[in-house]
């Protein structure tokens, strides 16, 4: 890592450096002192703005901190637990029966967890990858009528997007091989 230090690390020295307690910190750079924890201990990776804002606040310059790339937390898409009956988004877990709960259990939770995990506020659109995508195709019913409108509640999905929620979950849908050969 040729003498790369952990973002988080160098954030939390600055700030003890500063006499700044997380608290205040946090209150400086107006944000809330979960997510400045999070940096700190490097379970949040900074976005370029984060980065941007500690630069400016703290004067000082985190260009030779450590990225995704040289050993930064990452946040792993979506799964599912069956005997846990857990749908687990990063570190965060969800409860979600399948065959019991409906589709806003499983869009609430999910989404819930994907803000914290991802440190997005509830007016921020969810960006969905394929692998979160694919946890969800498997579990949501997807003979909702009102599917569209959950996911646009939920996720803030636009009404404009080329396809429908419910049109990319179906294509999402993993493929089930145990008929296949019938």
């Amino acid at each position: 890592m040729s003498g790369q230090r952990p973002f988080g690390q160098v954030i939390a020295e600055h700030r003890t450096l500063l006499g700044l307690s997380p608290r205040g910190a946090a209150r400086l750079l107006n944000l809330t002192p979960s997510l400045l924890e999070d940096l700190e201990s490097g379970h949040v990776l900074p976005t370029p703005a984060i980065r941007q804002l500690f630069e400016a606040t703290y004067t000082i310059d985190l260009s030779s901190t450590a990225t995704r790339e040289t050993g930064d937390v990452v946040i792993p898409p979506a799964s599912y637990d069956e005997a846990s009956e857990m749908l687990l988004v990063g570190n965060l877990g969800v409860r979600f029966r399948i065959g019991v709960d409906d589709n806003d259990v499983l869009f609430r939770g999910f989404s819930a967890a994907y803000r914290r995990a991802h440190r997005l506020g509830p007016a921020e659109m969810i960006r969905l990858g394929v692998n979160d995508m694919e946890t969800l195709a498997a579990l949501a019913d997807l003979t909702d009528l009102d599917l569209d409108e959950r996911a646009r509640f939920w996720f803030g999905q636009d009404r404009t997007a080329g396809q429908s929620f419910s049109t990319l979950l179906a294509m999402s849908r993993p493929r089930r091989r145990d008929h296949d050969e019938q």
